[in-house]
């Protein structure tokens, strides 16, 4: 028998969190973490922001390490971002700290290079 009451309306699809976009996001942390302890590396030394030619390969170890991680990580931001029926929030964290953290990048190496030459 019928009541009168509407039937109800479907329960609405809940959208996840994207896992590229929580990966990218993770991978920014990362980078970042990684740029800390190269700063931490290079101050340590009591002489200011210059490393020491017996560092010098961990100092462009750490920021090469850092630079491929942005890049995978705004990589997986940018996928992430694209993507249909995922929240997006972790995706465009991800894309912007890694392009952030790319252009810091580009601006040290920047630097570097202007330090080595005695340009500015």
């Amino acid at each position: 028998m019928d009541i009168g009451f509407p039937p109800s309306p479907p329960a609405p699809e809940l959208r996840k969190h994207s896992r590229l976009g929580m990966a990218s996001f993770i991978i920014s942390i990362v980078a970042a973490l990684i740029i800390c302890i190269d700063i931490v590396l290079a101050f340590g030394n009591g002489s200011g922001f210059s490393v020491s030619s017996s560092y010098a390969w961990v100092d462009t170890a750490l920021t090469c390490a850092s630079a491929v991680a942005a890049v995978v990580g705004l990589v997986l931001g940018i996928i992430a971002v694209n993507r249909k029926n995922t929240k997006k929030v972790f995706g465009i964290l991800g894309l912007v700290f890694n392009a952030l953290i790319v252009l810091g990048i580009c601006a040290l190496i920047r630097i570097n290079i202007m330090s080595i030459t005695g340009t500015s």
